[in-house]
């Protein structure tokens, strides 16, 4: 939600979609690395795209996991231009 709220009027048709995380789980701590990409059309209709990889560290406490620190990495970034919306 507050993704979203940042940037009001500057972006539409925002996506963000995660693809499945490899998880290594070693007693009560694990890993993971979860690829994303990303795409929104800005107010001016050009489409933007990101593409990355979160590196997840998670803590098991109390028979829960949670996580402790997360890094980003943004391996690419991207224009292919104005977007069409709808079928034509």
């Amino acid at each position: 939600e507050r993704f979203f709220q940042q940037r009001p009027g500057q972006y539409h048709h925002m996506r963000h979609k995660l693809y499945e995380p490899q998880v290594t789980i070693h007693e009560d701590t694990a890993s993971a690395a979860t690829y994303f990409d990303s795409d929104a059309v800005d107010k001016d209709g050009k489409v933007h795209v990101i593409a990355g990889r979160y590196d997840d560290t998670l803590v098991k406490e109390s028979e829960q996991w949670f996580f402790k620190e997360r890094n980003i990495t943004v391996l690419y970034h991207y224009s292919p231009g104005n977007s069409q919306e709808g079928m034509r």
